[in-house]
């Protein structure tokens, strides 16, 4: 019996990651025009996560999400982060929208470039 519950726990596990995976490759996938960091990204960025408190420079200079190499370096978790609708904290009140996570997705699938 203990058996037949462990391996009902790691089915349920890997099913969840499984979908975690897919939704990132699905957003990807829809990824077939060219992203700017500059018209899109950064705006999405400045209005939502460098706001006082959180990703402005008020919790250390790495984190400041106005300083362009910051957001490069830390594109791939600010992608998990945001797909996962974990970031930004739903005690922020802010919540982005399904076209600017994917924006943000796509931007990153391209490079995390700063054009």
């Amino acid at each position: 019996m203990k058996r037949l519950l462990f391996i009902a726990i790691i089915y349920l596990v890997s099913s969840c990651a499984s979908d975690s995976e897919e939704d990132i490759l699905q957003i990807a996938d829809q990824c077939d025009t060219a992203v700017s960091f500059q018209s899109e990204v950064q705006a999405i960025l400045t209005n939502n996560c460098a706001v006082p408190g959180c990703h402005n420079g008020d919790n250390g200079s790495s984190r400041n999400w106005l300083v362009f190499d910051n957001v490069q370096n830390k594109s791939q978790a600010i992608r998990s982060r945001t797909s996962a609708r974990s970031m930004p904290p739903s005690s922020s009140g802010i919540t982005l929208t399904s076209a600017q996570i994917q924006t943000i997705s796509c931007w990153v699938e391209q490079g995390s470039q700063n054009n």
